[in-house]
């Protein structure tokens, strides 16, 4: 009995010693209850066997995440059908192996070894020990155990069933910050830390260590290198110019509902993709934003539309000049609808301009009548285009009477200048 405690005190000895040296590793202290159920054939006994029980006590040197050496102690009685119950003591080696570690809510094992076993009336023998069990986690440092046994014995009547119940306390793993984290899972062992961060500090709880957190004192997600990202844009608050609203991180954070590149908040177009300057389109590519350009669909350079060549311009002056109508009359001369044949060549070749025409008269009659003369003869005109096909929303008139004469009215020359009708194309 002397000798299985003394081995067993070398053991535990050895166990604390080397939880120093190596922070990896740590010792468990355990003590069951077993019931114990020698398998013997009642049927050749004269009374019914009882269960045997005992109590143990157990060592743990856990050498890495699958692997312990497990060192218990037992004292109790023995029952294989003899008119008096036996003590004994045993003490075994048992190597464990947890295939899922030791750091779950559950751990599962499979132990086997080799055992000593002394009873009050006989010399020591050997047994066999093979079990399964599991310890279930019930706070940091401490597991409820359950397990079963066989153990095959070298002495008659020895091999036993052996189930048992009890605790396991863990001890003895080095802290030397003392944040109550192991300096074996503890990152930052010389800085007092938080698990969430593995040991290592973190002031505002986020998850990422203060050395590498951007942000120390405000919770942020790993992401954004711990700072504070409201809007959830991957973009720190700090460096959002939109903090509020989900943006891009290209345009600093800020929203781009049309992704043309320019922000919502200062895109005049904000719908619609447009050029990086306004975020306004430009259907032609002229320069001039849609929005802005009287010919959108037509690229040039007068207010976005073609400019007025020469040529259309001296065909214009020429309409002018050539157009006449009966005297006091708004009815077109023939050889003014030849000319008007030209004015619809010409809408026709300039689909994104409009005409305007200008209707005038000498100073002949009363300004009433002129006014209206003057508008009739405009009218003149725009039906006869009209009639040759030319949209009417594109052609207006104007009757200026005989208010902007071009000629001087008392020659009969000046007079025949001033009855006249003008043409003028604009953009869009």
């Amino acid at each position: 009995m002397n000798r299985l405690l003394l081995c067993f005190l070398l053991v535990a000895s050895s166990c604390l010693s080397g939880q120093v040296s190596d922070p990896g590793r740590f010792t468990t202290l355990s003590a069951r209850m077993l019931m114990i159920d020698h398998q013997v054939d009642v049927g050749k006994l004269e009374r019914d066997i009882q269960k045997s029980y005992a109590i143990e006590l157990g060592l743990r040197r856990q050498l890495r995440k699958e692997l312990g050496l497990l060192v218990p102690i037992r004292l109790g009685n023995v029952d294989v059908g003899e008119f008096t119950n036996k003590q004994f003591t045993s003490i075994d080696l048992i190597a464990r192996v947890t295939p899922f570690g030791t750091e779950g809510a559950i751990s599962p094992y499979v132990q086997g070894g080799y055992a000593f076993r002394a009873e009050s009336d006989s010399k020591p023998f050997s047994e066999v020990p093979f079990g399964v069990g599991a310890d279930l986690r019930l706070g940091k440092d401490m597991w409820f155990n359950l397990q079963v046994e066989y153990r095959k014995g070298s002495r008659e009547n020895r091999d036993n069933l052996m189930a048992g119940v009890g605790y396991v306390i863990r001890f003895g793993q080095p802290d030397r910050d003392g944040d109550r984290i192991p300096d074996g899972k503890d990152k930052c062992p010389d800085v007092p830390g938080v698990s969430s961060a593995g040991g290592c500090p973190d002031a505002d709880r986020d998850g990422v260590t203060d050395k590498n957190d951007e942000c120390p004192q405000a919770a942020g997600p790993v992401s954004t290198n711990g700072c504070p990202d409201y809007d959830k844009d991957g973009l720190p608050d700090h460096q959002d110019q939109c903090p509020y609203e989900a943006g891009k991180k290209r345009l600093k954070g800020c929203p781009d509902i049309d992704n043309d590149g320019v922000p919502d908040d200062i895109d005049q177009c904000p719908n619609t993709p447009g050029s990086l300057y306004t975020g306004c389109p430009d259907t032609d590519k002229d320069g001039f934003e849609d929005h802005n350009d009287d010919c959108p669909e037509v690229a040039g350079p007068n207010r976005g539309c073609p400019e007025v060549t020469p040529d259309i311009k001296a065909r214009l002056e020429r309409a002018t000049n050539e157009i006449t109508f009966a005297p006091r009359s708004d009815k077109l001369t023939p050889g003014s609808l030849l000319v008007l044949d030209d004015l619809v060549d010409i809408l026709k070749d300039q689909p994104s301009f409009k005409l305007t025409i200008y209707g005038h008269t000498d100073n002949t009659g009363t300004d009433e009548n002129n006014q209206k003369l003057s508008e009739l003869r405009a009218l003149a005109c725009r039906g006869y285009l009209i009639s040759k096909g030319i949209d009417g929303s594109r052609i207006s008139t104007i009757g200026y009477g005989g208010m902007r004469p071009r000629a001087d009215n008392n020659t009969t020359v000046g007079r025949d200048l001033n009855r006249r009708v003008e043409f003028a194309l604009t953009p869009g």
